[in-house]
């Protein structure tokens, strides 16, 4: 367990009748001018973009060091181990480029990635799906990370993911939390029964051969993800880290992403600029620049 149940150090010395805090991880109150403890706690947390105009209360850790006692040991070997087999291949680089995913993008990118991981977009029209479709050119083995946000793009991504020559072979499951770690319950309707507390990834294999022959560390990390929600559209920090430790000599592509990432290349229009250091990307890339001017 890495958090005390009794949220705050103030209430946890209160529940122990020796008086003492407990070891595990207590948060404080963050307050400001504005602040109103009536309108309850803030969902966003560490991500309101307004914290000091915001009335609910905030957030922090107030002994967040205590948190690597509770880490197991086999996550710093296979995480020290990822990082030494990246540099040697030089795919440590933080790579991006903010456009549009269609095929001027496609062709950009390239190919030859062993792990592609989608952020499904909420237009699923026949022009949405003929882009996702392509997007398998761009590996010819390895894994699939797509995820799906409601039941319906679920039912999308089961559909459509074999009709890109993948097998689906797992199902990741994000089981989003609130700032004091309770489950976080979405406000905003759905077409089902209950309200919205998590997000499936749906994980998927192409190749010739037995993806037992992959250069693969099986059996290191769980399908559940327990962690805090992100601001819209952006993923849990933590999926980064398990395909880090799964596949840590991949060359890695994350479409209609967020943010960026160190050792991945993003390409979305949610990001703005480049930064490309694979030198036939820029290549690409400059031509593409110089074909959008003279048109």
């Amino acid at each position: 367990m890495l958090y005390c149940p009794h949220d705050t150090a103030d209430k946890c010395r209160a529940a122990n009748k020796s008086g003492n805090v407990c070891e595990l991880s207590h948060w404080k109150e963050v307050t400001f001018q504005n602040t109103n403890p009536s309108t309850g706690d803030c969902i966003p947390n560490y991500y309101c973009k307004k914290r000091k105009e915001c009335t609910n209360v905030h957030y922090e850790l107030e002994n967040p060091h205590v948190l690597a006692k509770y880490v197991p040991f086999f996550y710093y070997v296979n995480v020290n181990r990822a990082i030494e087999q990246r540099k040697a291949k030089n795919l440590s680089d933080c790579q991006w480029l903010g456009l549009n995913v269609n095929n001027d993008a496609l062709n950009v990118l390239g190919s030859g990635y062993n792990v592609i991981m989608i952020n499904t977009p909420n237009d699923e029209s026949n022009s949405s799906i003929e882009i996702l479709t392509k997007v398998a050119d761009l590996a010819n083995e390895g894994l699939l990370f797509m995820w799906a946000e409601t039941t319906k793009k679920l039912e999308f991504c089961r559909e459509q993911i074999p009709k890109w020559g993948y097998k689906i072979i797992d199902d990741i499951v994000w089981v989003k939390t609130t700032p004091l770690q309770r489950i976080y319950r979405s406000t905003t309707p759905t077409q089902g029964h209950f309200t919205s507390s998590k997000e499936h990834c749906l994980v998927a294999y192409k190749g010739s051969g037995d993806i037992r022959t992959m250069p693969l560390n099986r059996q290191i990390d769980c399908d559940v993800i327990v962690s805090e929600m992100r601001p819209h559209g952006q993923k849990p920090d933590e999926i980064y880290s398990m395909i880090e430790r799964l596949y840590p000599t991949s060359r890695k592509l994350e479409l209609f992403g967020s943010k960026k990432t160190p050792g991945w290349i993003t390409c979305s229009p949610n990001i703005d600029g480049f930064q490309i250091t694979d030198r036939e990307m820029q290549k690409r890339y400059e031509t593409l620049k110089s074909k959008n001017k003279s048109s």
